[in-house]
């Protein structure tokens, strides 16, 4: 069976959740999050930043970009893993590029946990990793001009949002797709299929605060004429508070 994935994005613009049906769910700490962002610390290679496990695969947190990996659910029950019977899983990646963003954004944890990770793999001790924080959120301050994004956890789905400041333009942000099989736009949500799953963003959703009060914001998303470029038609707003 095929998994799907849903992404819930949402344009403070809160952007984007990622929960996936039929998935194994893996072990994790007593009162660890689903979705927790582990700082690289020497266990990744050089580029990636934070990783995270999610739901039915791994996403690495680049410095303007996002990689997914998504894998083949394997059951392992009773299967015998050796080199005469090898078993072959198939794993589909794919990017996700901020076009002309801010290449020197700068990338923090936020909420670290109490607890941590270690990894001391094989005999050389210059790629081990200790006391890896682990963060409940990821900040990238001024990704585009004016504009943050925070990437973090909610009831167990990846959420990311863009934050628009004064000063700062929605139209700016545009989303590259560098590896999904197809894409389309259907009743205002973005479809990503893959070789392993299907996702869904779903669409976007804007909004001001006021007076305590959320304004929301129409917001849609503009699929480019080559099916890789993701940007949003934001509607009028108030470009003297955040949106």
């Amino acid at each position: 069976m095929k998994v799907i994935s849903k992404l819930f994005f949402q344009l403070l613009i809160p952007i984007s959740s990622v929960s996936v049906l039929n998935a194994a769910e893996e072990d994790t700490l007593p009162k660890a999050p689903k979705i927790a962002f582990e700082e690289n610390k020497n266990q990744w290679p050089e580029q990636v930043k934070f990783q995270a496990k999610i739901p039915g695969g791994d996403l690495f947190l680049e410095q303007n970009t996002f990689t997914y990996l998504y894998g083949e659910g394997i059951d392992w029950h009773g299967k015998h893993r050796d080199a005469i019977n090898p078993v072959t899983v198939k794993y589909h990646s794919f990017k996700v590029k901020f076009q002309n963003s801010n290449p020197e954004v700068q990338i923090s944890g936020n909420d670290r946990y109490s607890w941590h990770r270690n990894y001391y793999l094989g005999n050389d001790p210059k790629k081990w990793a200790d006391n890896v924080p682990v963060y409940a959120q990821v900040n990238y301050k001024n990704l585009y001009q004016n504009i943050d994004m925070k990437v973090y956890n909610v009831e167990q789905n990846l959420k990311y949002d863009f934050i628009v400041y004064s000063g700062g333009n929605a139209k700016n942000i545009n989303l590259n797709y560098d590896g999904p099989d197809k894409m389309y736009l259907e009743n205002g949500h973005l479809f990503i299929k893959t070789s392993i799953c299907d996702l869904i963003e779903q669409k976007p959703y804007a909004y001001q605060e006021t007076g305590g009060l959320k304004i929301e914001i129409p917001c849609a998303y503009n699929l480019s004429d080559n099916g890789r470029d993701v940007s949003f038609i934001v509607g009028k707003y108030n470009k003297s508070i955040p949106l």
